[in-house]
């Protein structure tokens, strides 16, 4: 049985909406679940100038492009031939899978990650490699489809692809991801095939939706008779609340209409959007469309794996949007996360019944005095900016100290 307990500030989102906010307060656990308040149990930590929130949650990452972040493009198409697919070839190669996977792992948990969405390669072993090698972080993912306008090295044929998303659906269930990359690279056939197997499970989809104004482009010149970009996959039959796209931030109002009736989640990622030179997602019309929105690291183009970084872009570049404030970052960046990635009922808050998910992050000086949620986690950020890891003084996953 893990119990424990851990004494702070305690700030987190409620499911049914609001905050729980709690200074000079502690949390406690049992058999890795959260308890209705403090109470008996092994101290896991005390320390002062303690801020407890939820295990942050990555709803946007890829493991094979870790060791290549930072390499910038001024576009995206350029960038993925240049730097990211040849970095992902290599993912053929057990021995070299295995040890970026372990450096993957060790970089979300120091960053305070505590589950993720993630991609793996355009290999049908990388499937694997992302469920079974990223433990005690809890993630959902799957293997890269291809099987157009790609080097031949991760390029599969239909067949193969269909073949092998079916076989990684029995065997990992509600864990796996269909995951196209995107349209340019994916025949209707394939998007088709991945939406009718959507339709007969509980897999999740992950791919990416208007990042760039060339990739935009680009799909309407494959698909001249879709009326979007978002038209392709909701014609495949790829759209719905199990479906996390990434980015969309060129989208049109009827676009973000159907993303709203269909539940569709919105994966962010802002730190990439700058590294690209993608634009800004337009927030405030995609929050008056009722689509739902989480934070992502998009690890490669986004350049750390720490969702704080996120945070603080985030707050920066949506700095005029009515509502924005650090603590709606926060819940995009957890509560939001866990919804998006099918954990919403067990992880993302500091609830009763959750799982013991947490970070300690050090808060200067302490607590002043009258100070705001909002203020108190905008000052963490500020206070660490550049530096993220040193702001995560411990981490929990089902109770366990993992860092």
């Amino acid at each position: 049985m893990t119990s424990g307990r851990i004494h702070g500030h305690v700030l987190s989102p409620r499911s049914g909406g609001g905050l729980r906010w709690e200074p000079d307060s502690a949390l406690s656990w049992s058999d890795g679940l959260l308890l209705d308040a403090a109470g008996a149990g092994e101290l896991a930590l005390s320390e002062a100038g303690l801020l407890l929130v939820p295990g942050l949650i990555d709803a946007h990452v890829h493991m094979p492009q870790y060791r290549v972040r930072g390499r910038f493009q001024d576009a995206l198409l350029p960038w993925l031939r240049e730097h990211i697919w040849p970095e992902e070839a290599r993912f053929s190669d057990r021995p070299y899978r295995e040890a970026v996977a372990a450096e993957f792992r060790d970089g979300m948990l120091a960053a305070g990650t505590t589950a993720a969405l993630v991609w793996g390669s355009p290999h049908d072993e990388s499937a694997h490699a992302v469920l079974n090698d990223l433990a005690p972080v809890c993630v959902r993912g799957g293997d890269v489809l291809m099987d157009r306008n790609s080097p031949p090295e991760l390029t599969r044929s239909t067949e193969d692809g269909l073949r092998s998303a079916a076989e990684h659906t029995s065997q990992y269930g509600a864990r796996y991801a269909l995951t196209p990359r995107f349209v340019p690279t994916c025949t209707t056939e394939l998007l088709r095939g991945l939406g009718r197997i959507a339709a007969g499970s509980d897999v999740l989809v992950q791919t990416h939706l208007a990042e760039n104004l060339d990739e935009v482009a680009w799909v309407a010149q494959l698909h001249p008779d879709a009326r979007s970009y978002l038209d392709v996959y909701d014609q495949a039959g790829l759209l719905g609340p199990r479906t996390v796209l990434a980015h969309c931030i060129h989208l049109d109002e009827v676009d973000l209409q159907r993303l709203a009736d269909t539940r569709t989640w919105i994966a962010h990622c802002p730190t990439s959007n700058v590294a690209l030179g993608s634009g800004r997602m337009p927030l405030e019309r995609v929050l008056a469309a009722g689509v739902r929105v989480a934070l992502g690291t998009d690890v490669g183009a986004g350049p750390e794996l720490s969702m704080l970084d996120v945070m603080a872009c985030f707050l920066d570049m949506q700095a005029a949007v009515p509502g924005v404030r650090p603590t709606l970052a926060l819940e995009l960046a957890t509560l939001a996360g866990a919804q998006a990635m099918g954990e919403g009922a067990r992880r993302g808050t500091l609830e009763s019944g959750r799982a013991a998910d947490l970070v300690a992050l050090r808060l200067p000086g302490g607590l002043r005095r009258g100070e705001t949620p909002d203020e108190v986690l905008a000052r963490v950020l500020d206070a660490f900016a550049g530096r993220w890891e040193d702001a995560v003084a411990a981490v929990f996953i089902g109770g366990q100290r993992v860092t």
